[in-house]
């Protein structure tokens, strides 16, 4: 790995994501640091949903090195579609991409972060909701 560091590993000209090797190990250790905090533990289910992009590939990175399981769907899946996925999937919590590129993360359904750290809950949606009813 120190040999390949400052190479480059993701290039998503798209989404202007651009992470040497480096950074790219740092980016997964922090976010499944940040995932364990949450109380993300080995076995568990996550909801990951967002189109393939650069960042989707560091969530999807750092949910397998907390030991635990990606459910996949892209965000322009119907919610119906998306809410199915995660009635049974069993997921503990959910990672998603609004439209305007920003993720989310919820590990209790009852609030949800953006992955800077702060509070949102516009945009959770119906199923996130019921989950809060419940």
């Amino acid at each position: 790995m120190i040999k390949y560091a400052d190479l480059d590993a993701v290039c998503d000209k798209y989404n202007n994501v651009h992470l040497t090797y480096n950074e790219l190990r740092l980016e997964i250790e922090n976010f499944a640091s940040g995932l364990q905090q949450l109380g993300v533990q080995k076995g568990d289910f996550v909801c990951l949903i967002t189109e393939n992009q650069g960042r989707w590939f560091i969530c999807q990175q750092a949910i397998m090195k907390c030991g635990a399981i990606a459910t996949l769907r892209g965000s322009n899946a119907p919610i119906d579609e998306l809410s199915y996925i995660m009635d049974h999937s069993e997921a503990k919590g959910v990672i998603l991409r609004d439209k305007d590129g920003v993720y989310y993360c919820s590990v209790s359904y009852s609030y949800m972060y953006a992955i800077d750290g702060t509070y949102d809950s516009k945009y959770m949606n119906d199923y996130m909701r019921r989950k809060e009813d419940e």
